[in-house]
Parts: structure tokens; C-alpha cells; sequence
């Protein structure tokens, strides 16, 4: 059976990837705890550093950021791009780079973004130097939704990789890049005013999804149409896309994206009903969010929600609620401070405080 062990760890690897991008999550977990029993048994560092970035890269769907985040570190202390760089070429894609980048997205989430980037800066670098073109890919499809995800409304910032994910996917017939440079650029279409382009385009992209083909970051997908519906005004097919992706984070279990589309969800109904009506259920949906953010120890997605719902409190009059609850995350940041999120936040502050005849006070 010894003998036997590196094909046995190899099989495991290559069962675990099918499983993972099926999004049968609970499967793919077991076969990364497995790799990671026989990985310390034989005390192999080159076999850790794989079963770490598995087993991270799992719970980080599940939206377990804490053991997700100790896993990436643990496979990225030991990690050494001229010993390991082969492992690209034999599992598909570098484990050392997949735990720099999936560090950054948490950092992100954390509430940390100059150290995120840092992150992401060199797990960009290290895949170019590696020039294996799947890695590539991954790494620039997780630039693309980390920015996304975490950066900002605006189109510039994603453009260049956007357009080099674009290129490498049709030069290596890749799915995954192609997949994700049709749902960006009917995104990208929208934050440029081509709303009913950019709508058709994602929808047409979900609705050409093969049961064979990868599932995971499905509840994702629905959340952007979601998202863009909101910025159309198409309310209820974006209510309906928030309804089809919280079905899948329960179908699937993956709750990585699960307290933002509640936010989402909360902003919909906002938008279809008066404030004041008590069946539009947004401060339940906010309320939701924060509270799903907060188990997760997603900072970023917390913060979002209260300034949804600090702007819900300010319309009904709450106002020393809302300035009292958005001063209080707001303040708790100790960097990223150009972002859009931090930058709109402040703005809502200064409006509350002034309607309240505070002074905002300077903590930067």
C-alpha cells in the first residue's frame, strides 16, 4: 500500500476537483480531510501544501473564512515556486498560487484590502512567471471576482483582466474562462449603460449551464443578475434571481455569497415598496445579512448591510440608530479608507450626523 500512496493521492486529488467544480461540496470536503490524513501520515510538505489549498479552498465556500483562512497559510508556508511549480502541470493548476489569491479574497473580506492586495499583486506575478496556462486562468478569473466581489461598481479596474482572461480562454478552449468572461462582460455592459445587452447576456450564459459542467459560484451568478436587475429597475426578475441563488446556496451549501444576496434581496424589496410599508421586508433581509456576515467573520459584507440599512433607518427617521450602528463598524476599519464602500459610508455618516447636529469625528 505504500507504494501505492502517491497514486492514491493523485486520484484523490483529481476526485476531489470533480467534485468541487460539480459543487457537490459536502463530498468534495471528505476527500480533502482525506488527503490531508495521508499527507501528515507520510509527512510529505509537497502533499500538505496540496491537501491544505483543498481543504481551504472548501470551507471557504461553505463561508468558513477562520479555518479557510489558517489552511491557505498553512499550504502558503510552505510553498516554493521553483520546487513546486510542477505540481501545476500535474494536478492542473499551482496549489501555492491558489492559497496566495484566496488569502486575498479574505483579507478582503476581512477589512483589509492594502494587505489584499498585496496578495493578489503576487499570486498574478507568480502565475505569469509560471506561464502554465490553467493556473493563469484561475488566477485572473479570481482577480476578476475579487474585484468584483470586493472592489468596486466600476468597470477600469476589472477591464485588464477581464480582457487577458478573455484571450486565454479562447487560445486554450478553457470553459471556465469563457464562462466568466461572458457573465462579466454583460456586467461590464451594464455599468456602462447597456443595461438590456448586459441582462440578456447573463441570462443567456445561466441558462446555457450543462449539468456536466462546473456549478460552483452558481448562487454567485444568479446574485450579480440580481444585482444588475436592481441597477435596471427590473425588480421583479431580480427578486426572482435572488430567490433562484438563495436556493442554490441551500441546494449546494455554499455560503461564501450567502449574506450578500440577502442585502440584495432587502435592496429589491426596497425598491418595489414604500419605506414604509411593513411587507416590503428589507430591515428583515438587512437584519439577515448582518447577522450571517457576522458568523462568518465577513467584515465586508456586515459593512454593506448596515449602510443598507442605516439608509433604510435614515428614511424612516432613525437617525441616531443608524449613526450610532454605521459609526460604530465604520470606525473599527483601520485601512482601506479610498475604497467606494468607506468612501460612501462617510458620506452617510456626514449626512446623519449633520441632520443630528453631530460633528463626524476624524479617526484617520
Amino acid at each position: 500500500m505504500v507504494g501505492e500512496t502517491p497514486q492514491l493521492f493523485s486520484a484523490l486529488c483529481g476526485l476531489w476537483s470533480f467534485y468541487y467544480l460539480r459543487a457537490e461540496l459536502q463530498t468534495a470536503y471528505e476527500l480533502a480531510e482525506q488527503l490531508l490524513a495521508i499527507a501528515r501520515k507520510a509527512d510529505d510538505s509537497t502533499w500538505l501544501l496540496e491537501a491544505h489549498q483543498t481543504l481551504g479552498t472548501t470551507l471557504l465556500c461553505f463561508g468558513r473564512l477562520a479555518p479557510a483562512g489558517k489552511h491557505f497559510e498553512q499550504g502558503l508556508a510552505l510553498y516554493e515556486p521553483a520546487q513546486h511549480g510542477f505540481l501545476a502541470f500535474l494536478h492542473g493548476r499551482d496549489p501555492g498560487i491558489l492559497c496566495r489569491f484566496n488569502i486575498a479574497m479574505i483579507l478582503w473580506f476581512r477589512g483589509v484590502p492594502e494587505q489584499a492586495r498585496t496578495h493578489l499583486e503576487a499570486a498574478l506575478t507568480w502565475a505569469q512567471e509560471l506561464a502554465h496556462p490553467l493556473t493563469q486562468i484561475v488566477t485572473l478569473n479570481a482577480a476578476v471576482w475579487i474585484h468584483h466581489f470586493c472592489v468596486s461598481h466600476e468597470a477600469e479596474p476589472i477591464l485588464e483582466y477581464y480582457e487577458a482572461l478573455g484571450r486565454l480562454g479562447i487560445e486554450h478552449d478553457i470553459p471556465l474562462a469563457q464562462e466568466t468572461h461572458l457573465i462579466m462582460g454583460g456586467w461590464i455592459q451594464v455599468m456602462q449603460g447597456q443595461v438590456d445587452a448586459g441582462i440578456a447576456q447573463i441570462r443567456q450564459t445561466l441558462a446555457n449551464y450543462q449539468p456536466s459542467a462546473m456549478q460552483v459560484m452558481r448562487a454567485h451568478h444568479f446574485g450579480l443578475l440580481a444585482d444588475l436587475c436592481a441597477v435596471g429597475g427590473r425588480l421583479e426578475e431580480g427578486l426572482e434571481a435572488v430567490t433562484e441563488a438563495l436556493k442554490e446556496v441551500e441546494r449546494v451549501g455554499e455560503h461564501l455569497y450567502e449574506a450578500e444576496l440577502y442585502r440584495l434581496q432587502g435592496v429589491l424589496m426596497l425598491k418595489a415598496c414604500p419605506v414604509e410599508s411593513p411587507e416590503s421586508g428589507a430591515e428583515a433581509c438587512f437584519l439577515k445579512a448582518i447577522a450571517t456576515s457576522r458568523r462568518q467573520g465577513n467584515k465586508l459584507f456586515e459593512f454593506r448591510a448596515v449602510v443598507s440599512l442605516s439608509r433604510l433607518w435614515q428614511r424612516q427617521g432613525k437617525i441616531e440608530e443608524a449613526r450610532r450602528m454605521l459609526a460604530e463598524i465604520y470606525h473599527s476599519f483601520t485601512e482601506g479608507f479610498d475604497t467606494p464602500d468607506l468612501q460612501e459610508a462617510k458620506a452617510l455618516l456626514a449626512e446623519l450626523s449633520s441632520k443630528d447636529g453631530q460633528e463626524i469625528e476624524r479617526v484617520h
